[in-house]
């Protein structure tokens, strides 16, 4: 069976550099956990709310770099992270036998063939997000995802950020909310 981890951890917005030490923290433990699969969630290491440190040469580098180290270390593991491509937009990132194996749009769900118990290969999708705290969000968020599910026939797994960041004229709080959708929609 694949053994899979999800990751929903606070994320600090413009600091690459402590956000990575956190994720290979993470992937160290996954590492000893014999863990296959880690998802972590979008823009985990830049931050959603960065504002033009984006436009900046050697923010994106930093991004790539860090990016590039946890490839690095993904070995057997395949990891889905987040993260700011080299125009600075939010895309999803898969690392897997210690390299980038392939990117994509953060807007999309990301479909994956795992492993059961009996041995059969099952579809699985994730969505990676940093989506802020709003009233009635999680209710939003449950009819999306589980009509997602039900129209992938398919269990679905929603990764959110937690925690504060800052704009710098607005603190927004990520809640959370991490959920695993079976392929009938449910909780």
């Amino acid at each position: 069976m694949t053994k899979i981890a999800y990751v929903q951890m606070e994320v600090v917005s413009g600091q690459p550099a402590l956000n990575a030490a956190k994720i290979l923290s993470f992937l160290e433990q996954a590492k000893q956990q014999k863990v296959e699969l880690v998802v972590f969630p979008e823009m985990v290491l830049s931050g959603k709310l960065v504002g033009d440190a984006v436009k900046e040469k050697s923010f994106l580098r930093d991004c790539k770099n860090f990016g590039k180290q946890i490839a690095e270390v993904s070995g057997d593991m395949i990891v889905i992270f987040g993260n700011v491509d080299s125009q600075g937009q939010s895309k999803y990132f898969i690392a897997h036998e210690n390299k980038i194996a392939t990117t994509g749009k953060v807007e999309d769900v990301i479909p994956m063939n795992c492993q059961g118990d009996d041995g059969k290969e099952y579809f699985i999708a994730f969505k990676i997000a940093a989506e802020h705290f709003k009233v009635a969000g999680q209710v939003e968020r449950d009819e999306i995802f589980s009509a997602k599910a039900r129209e992938l026939k398919s269990s679905l797994i929603y990764v959110n950020a937690v925690g504060i960041q800052n704009t710098g004229k607005t603190v927004y709080v990520f809640d959370g909310a991490s959920t695993i959708y079976n392929s009938k929609g449910e909780v």
